[in-house]
Order: C-alpha cells, then sequence, then structure tokens
C-alpha cells in the first residue's frame, strides 16, 4: 500500500534499577495494532508482530512516546507471529 506508514514499538525490560531493551527490541516492526476493553472495562491495546524470543509478563512497549506494560505474550495463529496484550502504563 503505497504511502502506509511503518510503525515500531521498543520493548524493554526491567534491570535491577533501570529500563533495558531486549534482544532485537530496540525497532520491532508493528504488523498491526488494535484496542480492545478488557472484562472490567479496562483498555488494551494488541501489538501483532514478528515472533522474538524472551518476551515475558512485566516488560515494557514504548509506541509513539506511549508506554505500555506486556500483560500477556500469544502466538498469532492469524498473523504467524505474537500477540502483545498491553495495558498504558501507570507511573
Amino acid at each position: 500500500m503505497p504511502g502506509a506508514i511503518e510503525r515500531f514499538i521498543r520493548i524493554e525490560r526491567r534491570q535491577g534499577e533501570g529500563w533495558h531493551t531486549v534482544p532485537l527490541g530496540e525497532r520491532v516492526k508493528v504488523w498491526e495494532k488494535a484496542q480492545a476493553a478488557a472484562d472490567d472495562g479496562s483498555l488494551r491495546i494488541l501489538f501483532h508482530i514478528a515472533y522474538l524470543e524472551g518476551l515475558s509478563r512485566g516488560q515494557r512497549v514504548t509506541y509513539l512516546g506511549q508506554r505500555f506494560t506486556l500483560l500477556e505474550v500469544s502466538d498469532s495463529r492469524r498473523l504467524v507471529g505474537l500477540e502483545l496484550r498491553c495495558a498504558p502504563a501507570t507511573g
């Protein structure tokens, strides 16, 4: 699709007192982004990305300057990659 803007995320994990980028997590291309409501009505952001090893709950995702907490990582059968379920980070 001509003129499509590519979007990227950064994925970090807490190490000691700070956050450090996971291996190959500096510029991860987002295939698709969606929003959904959780059962409790809170906002969830879903990112579909290519498979990347070592992602887990509690890591941090930064997208367009906004930070999100990684809640769940699951295989995306539809896109043959990973689906990251995130919530807006607090603090």
